[in-house]
């Protein structure tokens, strides 16, 4: 489990995580985060969580007090869905990466707070159902990559409001 004493353990002090703007921890093995690992963590801006054995369901309790971040990479994990909640505190959110994991579906509510995202990753999922609102509140997009999914319900207003794409 991803909790603070694994950061300490890493050498980090109480002080820098208080002041910490950048965390890579890609390729750990992690499988579980403690929902209150990121308390001390307010100030980060880019969390790199790429490359590990994340699995199941991410809840909203996570990241809530990451309302600085604006790059998160969960690529490369065994997520299966997203909880509706996981991204409400994220509005200065631009980058997030979410490909290379089991992904099956994207509902209508999941990226609504990310109104400054501008690149999203869903490559390599197992993405079947998009909802028609699924980037409803995303009209700053300007790169979506859903290719090498198994898309077989899109509705005709799914892409909609996706004024920037480039």
């Amino acid at each position: 489990m991803l909790n603070l004493q694994f950061l300490i353990n890493k050498g980090f002090t109480q002080e820098q995580l208080n002041t910490l703007t950048i965390l890579d921890l890609a390729n750990h093995a992690i499988e579980t985060i403690d929902e209150k690992l990121f308390e001390t963590c307010s100030k980060l801006k880019e969390l790199d969580l790429s490359d590990n054995k994340l699995k199941g369901i991410i809840d909203g309790t996570t990241f809530k007090l990451l309302t600085e971040l604006t790059k998160l990479d969960i690529s490369k994990n065994q997520l299966e869905s997203i909880d509706g909640k996981l991204f409400e505190t994220f509005s200065n959110l631009t980058e997030l990466r979410l490909h290379f994991n089991k992904l099956t579906r994207i509902d209508g509510n999941t990226f609504k707070p990310l109104v400054k995202l501008t690149k999203l990753w869903l490559f390599n999922n197992e993405i079947e159902t998009l909802d028609e609102k699924a980037f409803e509140a995303c009209s700053n997009l300007q790169e979506l990559y859903l290719h090498e999914n198994k898309l077989k319900k899109v509705h005709r207003k799914t892409f909609e409001n996706l004024n920037s794409i480039q």
